[in-house]
Protein backbone atom coordinates (compact mmCIF):
# COMPACT_ATOMS: atom_id res chain seq x y z
CA UNK A 1 0.00 0.00 0.00
CA UNK A 2 1.21 3.60 -0.47
CA UNK A 3 2.81 5.27 2.13
CA UNK A 4 0.63 8.23 2.00
CA UNK A 5 -2.18 5.98 2.90
CA UNK A 6 -0.11 4.15 5.67
CA UNK A 7 0.57 7.83 6.84
CA UNK A 8 -2.52 9.11 6.73
CA UNK A 9 -3.83 6.36 9.12
CA UNK A 10 -2.23 8.82 11.61
CA UNK A 11 -4.78 11.58 11.41
CA UNK A 12 -7.40 9.85 14.02
CA UNK A 13 -4.39 8.53 16.41
CA UNK A 14 -3.67 12.30 16.65
CA UNK A 15 -6.99 13.86 16.89
CA UNK A 16 -7.17 11.33 19.97
CA UNK A 17 -4.25 12.51 21.59
CA UNK A 18 -4.65 16.33 20.57
CA UNK A 19 -8.75 16.02 22.26
CA UNK A 20 -7.01 14.31 25.24
CA UNK A 21 -3.93 17.24 25.51
CA UNK A 22 -7.01 19.91 25.07
CA UNK A 23 -9.42 18.56 27.78
CA UNK A 24 -7.25 17.28 30.27
CA UNK A 25 -5.86 17.27 33.03
CA UNK A 26 2.63 7.89 36.38
CA UNK A 27 4.04 7.05 32.94
CA UNK A 28 2.37 4.92 30.44
CA UNK A 29 4.86 2.54 30.26
CA UNK A 30 3.49 1.77 34.12
CA UNK A 31 1.45 -0.83 32.24
CA UNK A 32 3.34 -3.87 30.97
CA UNK A 33 2.78 -4.74 27.29
CA UNK A 34 0.54 -7.71 26.53
CA UNK A 35 2.03 -10.71 26.90
CA UNK A 36 3.10 -11.89 23.74
CA UNK A 37 2.87 -8.59 21.73
CA UNK A 38 5.44 -7.95 19.32
CA UNK A 39 7.05 -4.20 18.80
CA UNK A 40 7.79 -3.20 15.28
CA UNK A 41 9.18 -0.56 14.00
CA UNK A 42 6.40 1.47 11.44
CA UNK A 43 8.48 3.43 7.55
CA UNK A 44 9.62 6.61 7.92
CA UNK A 45 6.95 8.04 6.34
CA UNK A 46 4.71 7.66 9.27
CA UNK A 47 7.39 8.31 12.10
CA UNK A 48 7.34 11.70 10.01
CA UNK A 49 3.70 12.50 10.19
CA UNK A 50 3.63 11.23 13.50
CA UNK A 51 6.53 14.34 14.76
CA UNK A 52 4.88 16.37 11.79
CA UNK A 53 1.30 16.23 13.81
CA UNK A 54 2.07 16.30 17.12
CA UNK A 55 4.73 19.33 17.30
CA UNK A 56 4.65 21.52 20.52
CA UNK A 57 3.45 18.61 22.04
CA UNK A 58 6.14 17.49 25.13
CA UNK A 59 7.64 14.01 25.41
CA UNK A 60 5.00 12.75 22.62
CA UNK A 61 5.81 8.98 21.74
CA UNK A 62 4.29 6.22 18.94
CA UNK A 63 4.50 2.61 20.00
CA UNK A 64 3.53 -0.41 17.53
CA UNK A 65 2.88 -3.89 18.37
CA UNK A 66 1.82 -6.95 16.36
CA UNK A 67 0.02 -9.05 18.57
CA UNK A 68 -2.11 -12.12 17.58
CA UNK A 69 -4.71 -12.38 20.31
CA UNK A 70 -8.60 -11.78 19.85
CA UNK A 71 -8.93 -7.67 19.99
CA UNK A 72 -11.74 -8.22 22.72
CA UNK A 73 -9.18 -9.91 25.33
CA UNK A 74 -6.38 -7.44 24.49
CA UNK A 75 -8.68 -4.10 24.88
CA UNK A 76 -10.03 -5.71 28.13
CA UNK A 77 -6.26 -6.46 29.15
CA UNK A 78 -5.48 -2.73 28.91
CA UNK A 79 -8.80 -1.66 30.52
CA UNK A 80 -8.08 -3.14 33.48
CA UNK A 81 -4.69 -2.17 34.06
CA UNK A 82 -4.97 1.14 33.36
CA UNK A 83 -7.83 1.92 35.60
CA UNK A 84 -5.92 -0.42 38.45
CA UNK A 85 -3.30 1.95 38.11
CA UNK A 86 -5.12 4.91 39.10
CA UNK A 87 -5.53 6.36 35.18
CA UNK A 88 -8.62 7.64 34.65
CA UNK A 89 -10.65 6.61 31.48
CA UNK A 90 -11.13 9.40 28.82
CA UNK A 91 -12.17 7.02 26.22
CA UNK A 92 -15.49 9.27 26.11
CA UNK A 93 -13.66 12.35 24.93
CA UNK A 94 -12.18 10.41 21.98
CA UNK A 95 -15.38 8.91 20.82
CA UNK A 96 -15.58 10.50 17.07
CA UNK A 97 -12.18 7.77 16.67
CA UNK A 98 -13.73 4.77 18.26
CA UNK A 99 -16.44 5.15 16.35
CA UNK A 100 -14.04 5.11 13.10
CA UNK A 101 -11.94 2.42 14.80
CA UNK A 102 -15.51 0.50 15.18
CA UNK A 103 -16.45 0.24 11.77
CA UNK A 104 -12.92 -2.20 11.09
CA UNK A 105 -13.89 -4.38 14.46
CA UNK A 106 -10.84 -2.27 16.05
CA UNK A 107 -10.81 -0.15 19.41
CA UNK A 108 -9.62 3.17 20.92
CA UNK A 109 -9.18 3.67 24.75
CA UNK A 110 -7.61 6.95 25.85
CA UNK A 111 -6.51 7.47 29.61
CA UNK A 112 -4.88 10.20 31.62
CA UNK A 113 -3.07 10.62 35.13
CA UNK A 114 -1.45 13.52 36.21
CA UNK A 115 0.31 15.49 33.37
CA UNK A 116 0.45 12.52 30.84
CA UNK A 117 -2.24 11.18 28.63
CA UNK A 118 -1.98 7.87 26.27
CA UNK A 119 -4.47 6.71 23.66
CA UNK A 120 -4.31 3.06 22.51
CA UNK A 121 -5.90 2.52 18.74
CA UNK A 122 -6.08 -1.41 18.13
CA UNK A 123 -6.50 -1.86 14.67
CA UNK A 124 -7.37 -6.00 13.14
CA UNK A 125 -5.27 -7.80 11.42
CA UNK A 126 -7.60 -8.06 7.94
CA UNK A 127 -7.36 -4.19 7.90
CA UNK A 128 -4.18 -3.49 9.40
CA UNK A 129 -2.30 -5.92 6.85
CA UNK A 130 -1.80 -3.12 4.05
CA UNK A 131 -0.90 -0.42 6.12
CA UNK A 132 0.97 -2.12 8.53
CA UNK A 133 3.27 -4.75 6.40
CA UNK A 134 5.70 -5.57 9.11
CA UNK A 135 3.14 -6.63 11.29
CA UNK A 136 2.46 -9.75 9.38
CA UNK A 137 -0.94 -10.07 9.40
CA UNK A 138 -1.46 -9.87 13.05
CA UNK A 139 -3.56 -7.08 14.96
CA UNK A 140 -2.00 -3.37 15.41
CA UNK A 141 -1.71 -1.94 18.40
CA UNK A 142 -0.72 2.08 18.20
CA UNK A 143 -0.21 3.36 21.55
CA UNK A 144 0.73 6.94 21.98
CA UNK A 145 1.25 8.64 24.90
CA UNK A 146 2.63 12.45 26.00
CA UNK A 147 3.44 14.97 28.39
CA UNK A 148 0.44 17.72 28.83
Amino acid sequence: MPKIVRASFLGPLLLVVSLLLAACGDAPQDVAPYAGARTFTVDQATQDSFKNGLKGIKDATLTTYAIKDDPAAIKSYYDSQYKDKGWTDRSSDVKEAATQQQTQNGWVLAYEKGGKVVSLVLTPGASAAGRFPEAQGDNVLVVISATK
